[in-house]
């Protein structure tokens, strides 16, 4: 009986994203992979926020259940049959009566089972899709037969981008990379690597030497077209989160935004 309740209320709420999707066109980045989403995903809203409306998905909301709530902007009911109702009734509302709807939606996918992003690639229409990392030994591979399987999976997502749409893929990944390939949208790399269009270099930890020694922080270079950019990260102390906000600094630059205002943006992020 639980089941089939969760059935249908899902059913509802995939409709209700399907049509406030057609209804307000917003942009949609979809954020996928198996290592890294939450943290890009975070970077993306940081620093798509400073030049757009934005809505990222909460916490990891990236089934097929907490996909269709980040679209809709309803918290998950859990077991409280009341909370459902109220996100029902917020999704009929969305559509039938005109709000100011975000411009820009960063959604974290992920796959726990076989056909979980399949199903969700055939309605959200992204507009960006990026692809950080596949590990040697993926996360989540019970419900799949290999790691080949993981991959083609979440590939389905780069699939289902449009001519006019924007991949963006870890350069220093060979499976991610050979994506570029394979889709008819234009693609944007990043990473530390000969390979990337946006590439980091000189990373170096920062000190504080008023506690301490201890690392305060990270700084490095953004090197695009010919041009050098220092970047300063004061609130983390790890290289992966490099591989994070450069997704992010890739989008918007390609958006044309301001590239000073974007390394601003970058300073921020917080993981």
């Amino acid at each position: 009986m639980q089941r089939s309740y969760k059935k249908i209320i899902v059913a509802i709420l995939t409709w209700q994203a399907r049509v406030v999707l057609r209804k307000y066109k917003p942009k949609v980045v979809c954020i996928t992979g198996s290592v890294g989403k939450t943290s890009t995903k975070d970077a993306m809203y940081v620093v798509l926020s400073q030049f757009f409306h934005v809505r990222k998905s909460e916490k990891s909301f990236n089934s097929e259940t907490g996909i269709p709530l980040s679209i809709l902007g309803v918290p998950n009911g859990w077991s409280n049959p009341i909370v459902w109702i109220k996100n029902i009734l917020k999704g009929f509302w969305l559509i039938i009566y005109p709000h100011t709807y975000p411009k820009w939606l960063v959604l974290e996918v992920g796959a726990d089972k076989p056909n979980d992003i399949k199903s969700v690639a055939k309605w959200i229409n992204p507009y960006a899709v990026v692809m950080t990392r596949f590990p040697d030994v993926p996360v989540h591979i019970e419900f799949f037969d290999n790691k080949e399987h993981i991959i083609e999976e979440k590939s389905s997502l780069a699939l289902a981008l449009p001519k006019h749409g924007v991949l963006i893929l870890n350069a220093d990944d060979d499976v991610v990379l050979s994506l570029k390939d394979k889709v008819a949208a234009s693609s944007l790399l990043y990473g530390f690597g000969e390979h990337a269009e946006i590439r980091a270099s000189y990373f170096a930890l920062a000190y504080d030497k008023d506690h301490e020694g201890h690392p305060s922080g990270v700084h490095f270079r953004l090197s695009l077209e010919g041009k050098e950019h220092e970047i300063n990260m004061p609130h983390i102390i790890s290289k992966n989160h490099v591989y994070a906000v450069y997704p992010a600094l890739a989008l918007a630059l390609h958006e044309g935004c301001n590239v000073i205002d974007a390394i601003s943006a970058v300073s921020k992020y917080q993981t």
